[in-house]
């Protein structure tokens, strides 16, 4: 993603950097951490898991069945949502995603995704682990096919019904 950089202190633009969203949230978390405060904590939370929700349903209703543009799209949308959630409703959040045509195999984006994709597979106990030299020599959309895929180990029984019975009424 592109982010525009802002300096906390007096809030000057520094200028946009591009950045992967799993660095953005894991500093805006940092962020949420070092405030400490558990209201605003659980109204982050719980618009996360708001968000995830939502974002497991469209999954499940569509992204398991479209093009990798489209899937990129949702991605980026719910994202972005995510991301969201650790700024005040309605504070504009300004981050800009790259075209999926953009990311191509060895630059800093394809290689945090590869690594991504080899952590999941470490993490949900693959028989025989998938490197991230395996990954690095896949496209982008084929990681983000990948990503989709293990959504099923996070799913709830509820939304795992629902993908189930999307499935059987798509037909051959």
């Amino acid at each position: 993603v592109f982010a525009t950089r802002v300096e906390l202190d007096d809030h000057r633009l520094l200028g946009d950097t591009l950045i992967t969203s799993h660095t953005l949230s894991a500093r805006a978390l940092s962020e949420a951490v070092l405030r400490d405060n558990p209201r605003e904590n659980d109204a982050r939370k719980a618009r996360q898991l708001q968000n995830f929700q939502t974002f497991l349903h469209a999954m499940a209703t569509e992204g398991f069945f479209c093009d990798p543009e489209r899937l990129y799209l949702i991605y980026c949308r719910f994202t972005l949502e995510h991301i969201a959630t650790y700024f005040p409703p309605g504070h504009p959040v300004d981050v800009r995603f790259e075209p999926l045509a953009s990311i191509t195999r060895g630059d800093k984006i394809h290689a945090k995704m590869a690594e991504y994709a080899a952590s999941q597979s470490i993490y949900f106990q693959d028989p025989t682990p998938i490197t991230r030299e395996h990954y690095l020599k896949q496209d982008y959309h084929e990681l983000l096919r990948v990503s989709r895929d293990r959504l099923g180990h996070c799913m709830t029984d509820e939304e795992r019904a629902e993908l189930n019975r999307v499935v059987e009424n798509a037909g051959p």
